[in-house]
């Protein structure tokens, strides 16, 4: 169970992480070749302050042949 609906992201992209924070994001290097699909939900659409409080589901993407996988699942957060 996630601590917000992801569903109703405010930003879907495609290997372009939209979330910043003091943690390191290292999906890119982790992954490399695969696909991150991010679903981004800003500090304000959850009653944080804009640009503070926002959280991201990524899930990545193998490609085997004709089909793809879900081989990750990342949930990041902004941090004090």
């Amino acid at each position: 169970m996630f601590d917000v609906d992801f569903s109703a992201a405010t930003t879907v992209s495609e290997n372009d992480d939209q979330a910043h924070g003091n943690t390191v994001n290292n999906a890119a290097e982790v992954y490399p070749g695969d696909t991150r699909v991010e679903y981004y939900v800003a500090g304000d659409a959850v009653g944080g302050q804009p640009g503070n409080d926002w959280k991201a589901l990524r899930l990545v993407f193998e490609k085997v042949g004709d089909s793809w996988y879900l081989v990750g699942i990342i949930h990041d957060e902004w941090t004090m």
